[in-house]
Formats: C-alpha cells, sequence, structure tokens
C-alpha cells in the first residue's frame, strides 16, 4: 500500500511540475476567480452550493451577443477560457518576450560602455593619485621581498641537497677503503710496516668528531695544544731526539698546527717553512725525514683539514702544500652544520671564543667558517664592548634561520 501511495505522488508530482499544468491552475483560477472567493468565504455550505450552481448555469457574457449559440459559464470559465489562457502564455509569450528581452539587453550594454567611458575620463583627484602611487610601491615592496625569501630559501635548499651528495660521497668512498683495508688484513701479501700502528691512525678519521688529530697523543694534551691552539713553553732542545719522541712532542705539533692555521688561503709552504731556520737546521736528516713522514701521517688521517698536497715533492726533496679556502677543507659541510645549529640553540647572539670552546673546534677554522656563511647571508654581525674592545658576535639570518630548521 506504502509503495502505490509512492507511485501516485511521483506521478502527480511529474504532472503538476509540468509548464502546462501549472499554466492552466493559474489561468483556471483566474477565470474562476467568483467561485474561489465564495468557496473560501465565511457563508454556509448549501449557499456555496446554490452560488457556483448559479455562476455555472449562466451564459457566458460575451456570447450574449450571438443567442443562436449560447455558451455557459461552465464551458466558458471551466474550459475553454483557462486552456486559451495558457496557450497564449506558453506558446505566444516567449515569442513576444525574446525580442523585448534583447532589447533590453542591449540599452544595458550601452548604458555599461557609456559609464565606463565617462569612469576612463574622470581624472583622478591630487590625493587619489598620491595613494594609488603608495600602494603600488607597498605592492612592489612586498613582491621583492617575498622574491628575495624566495631565492634564501631556494639557496638554502640547494646547499642542504649540495651537503646531502657530498656526505653521500664521502660515506661511499670511506666504505671502499674499508672494504679494500679489510681485504688486506684477511688476506696479507707482505705485513707492512707499523701495520698496528697505520690501521689505528686511520680509524682515528672516522672518530674524529671533534677535530682531535691523533690519538697517541693524550685527550688532555690535544685540547690545550691543537683544539684550542696554545703556545707551550720555549722549545725544548731535540737534537738527541728519536722518532718517538718527535711523534709525543705536544710543543712541536702544536706549533705547527698553529703555522698552518694561520695561513691565507691559496697561500704555499714545505715543512721546512713552518719551522725557524735555526731550528730546522739543529735537526739532523733523520730527525727532518721523521718530522716529514709523522706530518703526512697526519695529513692522510684528515687532521690538517685546511690543506692539500699540491705536488709529490719538489727538487728539495720536501712535498708542497697548499691552504685552502674555508669551502674546500676536507670537513666543511659537518663544520658549517655544527656551527649553525650552535647558533641556533643558542637561540641569541654568538662569540667566537663561544663557539670554538662549546664545539671543540680551533678559533681559527670557526673564524673562516663565520666569514664564510657571512658571504651566503647565512649569518650577520654586530659588535659588542667587551673588556673595553668592540668584538663581532654573530646571529642568524632568516636564511640561516630556515636552514637549521631544515638541519633538525
Amino acid at each position: 500500500m506504502e509503495d502505490i501511495i509512492k507511485s501516485i505522488k511521483a506521478h502527480l508530482y511529474d504532472r503538476i511540475a509540468s509548464p502546462l499544468s501549472g499554466a492552466l491552475i493559474i489561468s483556471w483560477c483566474i477565470w474562476n476567480y467568483k467561485v474561489l472567493f465564495v468557496l473560501l468565504s465565511s457563508e454556509s455550505m448549501p449557499y456555496k452550493l446554490n452560488f457556483i450552481e448559479i455562476f455555472y448555469a449562466q451564459i457566458f457574457s460575451f456570447n450574449a451577443w450571438n443567442p443562436d449559440y449560447p455558451i455557459s459559464n461552465a464551458l466558458a470559465n471551466g474550459i475553454f477560457g483557462p486552456i486559451s489562457t495558457a496557450c497564449i502564455y506558453i506558446f505566444i509569450y516567449p515569442a513576444v518576450s525574446i525580442p523585448v528581452y534583447r532589447f533590453s539587453l542591449w540599452v544595458q550594454k550601452k548604458y555599461e560602455t557609456a559609464k565606463n567611458k565617462h569612469q576612463q575620463e574622470k581624472l583622478l583627484t591630487l590625493d587619489q593619485s598620491m595613494e594609488f602611487h603608495k600602494k603600488l610601491q607597498e605592492l612592489e615592496s612586498q613582491q621583492q621581498i617575498e622574491y628575495k625569501d624566495y631565492l634564501a630559501r631556494n639557496d638554502a635548499l640547494n646547499a642542504l641537497i649540495n651537503q646531502r651528495n657530498t656526505q653521500f660521497q664521502d660515506l661511499e668512498i670511506q666504505y671502499k677503503n674499508l672494504q679494500a683495508e679489510l681485504e688486506t688484513i684477511k688476506n696479507p701479501k707482505t705485513k707492512p710496516e707499523h701495520d698496528s700502528d697505520s690501521i689505528s691512525k686511520k680509524n682515528t678519521t672516522l672518530e674524529n668528531l671533534n677535530l682531535i688529530p691523533d690519538k697517541s697523543i693524550p685527550k688532555k694534551q690535544i685540547n690545550a695544544s691543537i683544539i684550542e691552539g696554545k703556545k707551550s713553553g720555549s722549545e725544548p732542545t731535540f737534537r738527541n731526539a728519536n722518532t718517538k719522541k718527535i711523534r709525543e712532542s705536544t710543543f712541536i705539533w702544536t706549533k705547527l698546527a698553529n703555522k698552518i692555521y694561520s695561513f691565507s688561503p691559496h697561500a704555499e709552504f714545505r715543512i721546512s717553512q713552518l719551522f725557524d731556520s735555526e731550528v730546522w737546521n739543529d735537526y739532523n736528516g733523520a730527525q727532518r725525514a721523521a718530522i716529514a713522514d709523522i706530518f703526512q701521517e697526519r695529513y692522510n688521517n684528515g687532521e690538517y683539514i685546511n690543506i692539500k698536497l699540491k705536488e709529490t715533492e719538489d727538487k728539495s726533496g720536501e712535498n708542497t702544500y697548499i691552504s685552502l679556502p674555508f669551502a674546500e677543507y676536507s670537513r666543511w659541510q659537518e663544520i658549517k652544520d655544527r656551527v649553525i645549529a650552535f647558533i641556533n640553540s643558542k637561540k641569541e647572539e654568538a662569540f667566537l671564543y663561544q663557539m670554538s670552546k662549546g664545539l671543540e673546534i680551533r678559533e681559527e677554522i670557526i673564524k673562516s667558517c663565520v666569514d664564510y656563511l657571512i658571504e651566503k647571508n647565512f649569518l650577520k654581525t654586530s659588535f659588542h664592548t667587551v673588556n673595553g674592545s668592540k668584538t663581532p658576535a654573530f646571529s642568524l639570518t632568516s636564511s640561516g634561520r630556515f636552514y637549521a630548521e631544515a638541519l633538525d
């Protein structure tokens, strides 16, 4: 039963929703408005029925002139009148309304054209012109700021990508080297001289995260002489020193490290130039060869990250080394990231000595790194008076902060 009712409702809805049904209902209500008024009035039901019967029994008023063919109100008002009015509304009215609508659109278009022409010819006042130029300048300035910020973010992302690629390449090289060393240890053809000492020093390169130069020297001595770059006392006599004493000498390697890190980029030097001429001449040939060999070992183990070997040897039999700019240091990416992370962790400015002490890296290396980051717009400088002298302090720029967030 419920399905039948739903079907009837859907059928009636389709019929009522059609244009013809709506036009017929409205037309019938207009033609029979007297009947509707009586039905909706407060008169008694017998009166209403009597009125309706009399009304539909009367002759249609327009047909009264032709008594030969009388038409009652029942046919005229009830059928023919509503049907004719609905047909006029559905078929004739649209044909007339379309050209009228087109004409109204044409008039409206002409009105809009005249209005726009008048507005274009109207000159701006001085205040309006100044306001317009002010807004235009603000938009251009905002666009330039957003463009610079985009470039900075793009540079930071490119730097991070390059860093990751470099780290991946370094790890790949280290992996291949370790595989080769493992094969050499498993299948030694000839026992290399000082084998255990060589392996120990090569392992130092992988563990050397704080630029500790050599595990053969106690860490306490290293922190005092190499990392912090402090000078020892007066030079002792090495006239009769053997290779072991030279290797364990804090003074010699502290002095050499201080000298090496004081060179400007692209400076060339030999081992003999790191000593005073009188001191170098005081060493015999075996001692000089021992110093050169130990220096070469330290260089191969990655202790001197700011130099590279130029050529095997010159006419004097000595190797020639070149001092590098910071971006060519063997571990510059790692140092750069640690410096940026340190300054970011401070949430404020940081001084050179703070970074050197906190990171356990020589202050000369920190200074080269800071100069590089300032050049790349990752850091900015401000000066503070400390102990009566102006001391530079460093903080991150927006590009530096973005790079630091990417590191996290």
